[in-house]
């Protein structure tokens, strides 16, 4: 049967698409649900702060009356690299030609110019990043993406190439914290005079404020990243807000300037699954948590070379010990960021690789 690819131009196409992965994960044990109505309204551009500085397209490919796969393509005025765009929410039955057929996003991103298409990103790198290539017996720590483990290789045949990969670390947290951390952390931690406070959650506008400082400066210059608006960085507090724990939501202080920012999360992604992407009333749920992922580590420039990650981590690890975490997530750091990969190497040396997160390349 013929293969045809359409952008989504109904709200029942739109249906169609949000409902695709269901039924391609029926039977996979590891995939996560999201959220009811989350998808739905990542893709509004009334409603998503993300689409005033980008637009997107949709595209389902089909068989027949059947949906077969599906792709966003995304240009972002915002994104530093104005010669690339991207693509995001893919997902596609193991046939080469329905994901071929899917690169009728390159076309869309030809057509406004771009030169490169990046992905995937859902939107952009500050959401889910990268396609996994290694550690598909896991749920994934909250925040991270998954997907089967034929995607690479129909990437690859379609002509994508490896960009980029980021890197999930691992660690045992109920094992002693490492003598090197405790010893350089508290050294630091005296030296910079650095004040830890815990950061408030909920997406007011004087927390979003600094979280959008923080974030912004701290990421400046990696790789990928596009800055937040202030709009986007509340909504990502008001988001953060329903389930965070702010006491592992760590600024550091020097002076009485922040100059870092640590945030880690409760992976609430093993409760989620239980209950199709959604979170139990209150929070008994969270006796229920046992990893925590840290997913920012961030020194504004000014501030660097001073060692301040090491208290902010050092007390991210004591306080999640103290709350009965046994695992911790490092994720997700670029392979080729020098620092962060050595941070860890250096002072927690234990931590493991566990899963690899691939950004693909098509010239256009």
């Amino acid at each position: 049967m013929a293969l045809t690819v359409k952008p989504v131009a109904s709200e029942g196409e739109l249906q169609v698409f949000l409902e695709l992965p269901y039924r391609l994960y029926a039977a996979n044990p590891c995939w996560v649900p999201p959220p009811p109505g989350t998808e739905r309204w990542r893709l509004n551009p009334r409603k998503n702060p993300f689409f005033a500085h980008a637009a997107g397209c949709s595209f389902l490919a089909w068989r027949g009356r059947e949906a077969v796969g599906r792709i966003t393509a995304i240009v972002d005025s915002a994104n530093p690299d104005q010669e690339a765009g991207t693509f995001g929410f893919f997902e596609v039955a193991e046939d080469r030609e329905g994901a071929a057929a899917l690169l009728a996003a390159a076309d869309w991103l030809r057509s406004r110019g771009r030169r490169q298409m990046l992905g995937p990103f859902t939107l952009s790198s500050n959401e889910e990043t990268g396609l996994l290539t290694e550690g598909f017996s896991e749920i994934p720590p909250v925040g991270l993406g998954y997907n089967l483990p034929y995607y690479p290789r129909l990437l690859e045949e379609c002509g994508l190439r490896k960009i980029k990969d980021y890197l999930a670390y691992s660690w045992d947290l109920q094992q002693p914290l490492p003598e090197k951390l405790v010893k350089v952390a508290r050294y630091a931690h005296k030296k910079n005079r650095l004040q830890i406070k815990h950061f408030t959650l909920g997406g007011r506008d004087p927390e979003a404020e600094v979280f959008q400082y923080l974030y912004n400066s701290s990421m400046a210059g990696l790789w990928g990243f596009t800055p937040l608006s202030r709009r986007e960085a509340r909504a990502i507090l008001r988001g953060l807000g329903q389930y965070a724990d702010p006491e592992l939501c760590l600024v550091g202080e020097r002076k009485g300037e922040p100059v870092a920012l640590c945030l880690s999360l409760p992976d609430i992604n093993p409760v989620r699954q239980k209950h199709r992407g959604l979170l139990p009333r209150g929070r008994a749920w969270h006796k229920d948590v046992r990893r925590f992922r840290l997913a920012v580590l961030g020194v504004i420039p000014r501030a660097r070379c001073r060692g301040l990650e090491s208290p902010l981590l050092l007390t991210t690890l004591e306080l999640a010990a103290a709350k009965g975490y046994q695992e911790a997530s490092f994720s997700l750091i670029l392979e080729d960021n020098i620092m962060m990969n050595r941070i860890i190497a250096r002072l927690v040396p234990a931590a493991r690789v566990t899963s690899r997160y691939r950004v693909y390349g098509l010239e256009l």
